[in-house]
């Protein structure tokens, strides 16, 4: 579905990006709301999805750290935000709908030890 015409300049993520039902992601340093009227007889009036408001809380973290400068060593910054948004909010919109009684421990260990703070988890001697 096409966004409503005032949209249709402003970009997709990380600013305002739609969700399923076709109403905006609004972001929290936003101060105004697309003009057409959200709380219509149209609209699903329930209480906001988890997936939505956990989508909402992505892009507040991802604006307040977008334009960080992490100095001449660092060449490149991944922004998945930017490039991966469709099939990230499809993947919250399937799975995250409830809570869960699981907690997901992940690491990335890097070439210098665990998430490069020296811990020397997974380093190599080469």
């Amino acid at each position: 579905m096409e966004k409503p015409e005032e949209l249709q300049s402003v970009p997709n993520p990380p600013s305002l990006a739609m969700n399923r039902r076709n109403l905006p992601y609004i972001h929290p340093e936003m101060n105004t709301l697309p003009s057409h009227d959200i709380f219509s007889s149209e609209t699903d009036l329930a209480p906001i999805p988890m997936s939505e408001s956990f989508l909402n809380e992505e892009l507040s973290l991802y604006n307040k750290l977008k334009d960080v400068n992490y100095g001449s060593k660092v060449n490149y910054v991944l922004k998945p935000v930017e490039y991966a948004w469709e099939i990230h909010r499809d993947f919250l919109e399937k799975y995250c709908r409830s809570t869960k009684k699981i907690l997901f421990l992940g690491m990335n260990p890097g070439p210098w030890g665990m998430m490069q703070n020296g811990i020397p988890f997974g380093e190599s001697s080469s």
